[in-house]
């Protein structure tokens, strides 16, 4: 089995998914790597996801099952296990696109950046969906999904931890943190992971929680990059290079 040189942390975190867990766990068994280190948070699901945990703990490094807050709060509990030198958060219901998809990163040639990211496979369009350029960002964009991203912890250190606060978007929110402190992306023309598409973002979101989290993303584009980049953004313009 092909070595990486640099060890991989993949963080799956769930509540009451199990068919969706199944899916992710079968996706990680068939990676054709050894340096996998693979971690799931589970919100201490009623239904069988715990079992199906403990039918595979030959492939989890590290488990938990426990309340938590919410989904930043179960991403930062797996970031505080990882061992790893880069971090993925591959949650239930998603997968690596191919099973020798982390054999094609070349992560030791990038192990002075910050983020490696690429491109997203949408299962329920049955397309590729091609990553932004960073500059986007600044618009509060999505530049990537984020199960297509690697997160170097060695780099990002205490600046990798998500806003628990935060209902959804915590992902964008954290993306703008780390551009505006300067920290280093690199973009790969790769197909990295199989994104299910119906995740907490996807669903029906109370509209007073939808404007919370919009209000926050623009505060923080303001605070970093000035009121007239949250007005394009709100435009929906295009950031300049």
């Amino acid at each position: 089995m092909p070595k990486l040189n640099a060890k991989i942390s993949i963080i799956t975190v769930c509540y009451n998914a199990y068919d969706d867990l199944k899916f992710t766990i079968d996706n990680i068994r068939t990676l054709k790597t050894a340096d996998v280190e693979y971690i799931i948070v589970d919100g201490n699901s009623s239904d069988q996801s715990v079992e199906l945990i403990k039918e595979n703990e030959d492939i989890i490094d590290h488990w938990i099952s426990e309340p938590d807050t919410g989904i930043y709060n179960a991403m930062n509990k797996g970031i505080a296990l990882a061992t790893g030198k880069w971090l993925n958060f591959m949650n239930a219901g998603d997968g690596f696109y191919r099973d020798d998809v982390l054999n094609k990163i070349p992560f030791n040639q990038f192990a002075d950046q910050a983020i490696i990211y690429g491109s997203t496979y949408r299962r329920e369009h049955d397309r590729i969906t091609k990553a932004l350029p960073i500059e986007n960002i600044k618009l509060g964009s999505v530049i990537a999904c984020h199960q297509s991203m690697f997160f170097n912890k060695d780099i990002l250190g205490n600046d990798l931890i998500y806003s628990e606060h935060l209902e959804l978007a915590g992902d964008s929110e954290l993306l703008i943190k780390l551009y505006a402190k300067r920290y280093s992306f690199k973009s790969l023309d790769l197909c990295m992971a199989d994104y299910k598409g119906d995740g907490l973002s996807a669903r029906k979101i109370p509209f007073k929680i939808l404007m919370k989290n919009r209000w926050y993303k623009y505060k923080r584009i303001v605070q970093h990059f000035g009121i007239w980049t949250a007005i394009n953004s709100l435009l929906g313009l295009k950031p300049k290079h």
